[in-house]
């Protein structure tokens, strides 16, 4: 069975190029066998990356964010809302975070007397 027979008989690989689907069965079903030879065997000759032409209206469309990176965003937010570097310094100190402040030591030394 040749990679256009396959794409026939699973037309929900339509969206993967031949290289992927060719990568993906060789690593799911035929792994045992050299990659050179399996991609013979299906007809799957290796070339160049086809490059990903983007349209003018996919280049002026900024990126989405997915929602753990809004989520994260908003989390970044609530950590950092009224809080002087000093006292975030400090924060992290406490916690045992690195805190590459200007004020870092003086903030240790604060902290390390409250502790001892």
């Amino acid at each position: 069975m040749n990679i256009q027979e396959i794409r026939k008989k699973y037309p929900q690989y339509s969206d993967l190029s031949d290289e992927q689907l060719a990568t993906g069965l060789h690593k799911k079903f035929y792994a045992d066998l050299p990659f050179d030879v399996f991609a013979g065997k299906i007809g799957f000759v290796a070339g160049e990356p086809t490059p990903q032409i983007l349209s003018p209206e996919e280049l002026l469309t900024p990126p989405t964010e997915t929602p753990e990176e809004i989520a994260l965003k908003e989390k970044t937010k609530k950590y950092e809302a009224g809080t002087t570097m000093t006292e975030r310094a400090k924060r992290d100190l406490e916690r045992g975070s690195y805190c590459p402040s200007k004020d870092a030591g003086r903030v240790a030394g604060i902290v390390n007397s409250k502790r001892n």
